[in-house]
């Protein structure tokens, strides 16, 4: 079989459009629909290719059946066929395929299970410095410095988030996850100076660009993408006991006051307490159909912020080296 035109590859089931009118004559044929009109010249004996061309598209034809039973003339049907599809005077009477879709419980857990493969093949260097009890004082304050910017975003994305939520649960969520948001900042401005770090002179600097990608990937999801958005959420907001236990540990290490790290383990356990770590599954469970397009869509933004993760760890496993 021949392969069909580019233009025909969307069209399972190729037809003219209600309403067009065509007059096939010896040496060229004209083309209606409603206020449009155009002619097509060719010798006489194109005239029965153009007419079963023609006699094609009034019943409607597959793209592969036709470039076979117009053989030859098939690149002069092409260039007519373009011309139809591009005026519009064509459309597909096939029926639409079924979409498969998934109810957003069910997407969640896919996500969940995606997520923790990923974490699998993704190292985090600081997280293992942690761990093993060798990050040094400057990376400590280093990722409060930027979990500071970070922090400092997040009412701002949760209130773009609320702004193009649905009607609904997914909207009540939004605004107490908005809610939760506003302020806590204070606790890394008391954080770090505990240190000496000036939090207004911090916030007149740029973030890392690591730093940036996370911020800027959240707010263009709230803003464009709701669905990705609660799929990914839960990467910053989930709690993670043994990130903040080594990082007390490492800091009690380096001698560093407790004025320090005690406002990071408070504002996890002012997450926590809000049930924060939920708020993916909780916004995905509101969305009773996503289909598999959306899903895979949703996963790669997913992957994205996990790079982006990725990356910011990296970053902080630099700083003194």
């Amino acid at each position: 079989m021949k392969a069909a035109s580019a233009e025909l590859d969307f069209y399972r089931r190729a037809a003219f459009r209600p309403g067009v009118h065509w007059d096939v004559r010896a040496e060229g044929a004209t083309f209606s629909y409603r206020e449009l009109s155009f002619e097509i010249e060719y010798s006489e004996c194109s005239v029965p290719h153009v007419t079963a061309l023609c006699d094609d598209l009034k019943a409607g034809v597959s793209p592969g059946v036709l470039t076979e039973r117009l053989g030859p003339f098939w690149p002069f049907g092409r260039t007519l066929v373009d011309a139809l599809d591009r005026y519009g005077l064509l459309c597909d009477l096939a029926s639409p395929e079924a979409v498969r879709a998934s109810h957003g419980e069910a997407v969640w857990r896919t996500v969940k299970a995606f997520t923790e493969r990923a974490r699998a093949r993704l190292d985090s260097p600081f997280a293992i410095a942690l761990a093993d009890g060798d990050a040094k004082r400057p990376q400590l304050i280093a990722y409060v410095e930027q979990y500071f910017h970070i922090v400092s975003q997040g009412s701002r994305i949760a209130a773009a988030a609320f702004a193009n939520a649905r009607p609904g649960p997914s909207g009540d969520i939004l605004e107490r996850f908005l809610q939760g948001e506003i302020g806590h900042e204070s606790m890394l401005v008391a954080s770090l100076a505990a240190v000496g770090v000036d939090a207004s002179a911090l916030r007149q600097t740029n973030p890392w660009a690591e730093t940036f990608a996370i911020t800027t990937a959240l707010q263009v999801l709230a803003d464009q993408e709701p669905l990705s958005l609660a799929a990914c959420l839960f990467l910053v907001e989930e709690a993670n006991p043994d990130f903040h236990d080594g990082f007390r540990a490492c800091c009690q290490a380096q001698g560093m006051p407790d004025g320090f790290w005690q406002p990071i383990l408070d504002h996890a356990g002012v997450n926590d307490d809000s049930d924060h770590g939920s708020i993916s599954q909780e916004l995905l469970s509101c969305f009773d159909v996503v289909t598999e397009e959306e899903e895979v869509m949703l996963l790669r933004q997913t992957f994205g912020m996990l790079e982006n993760l990725q990356a910011f760890d990296r970053a902080l496993d630099r700083v003194g080296k």
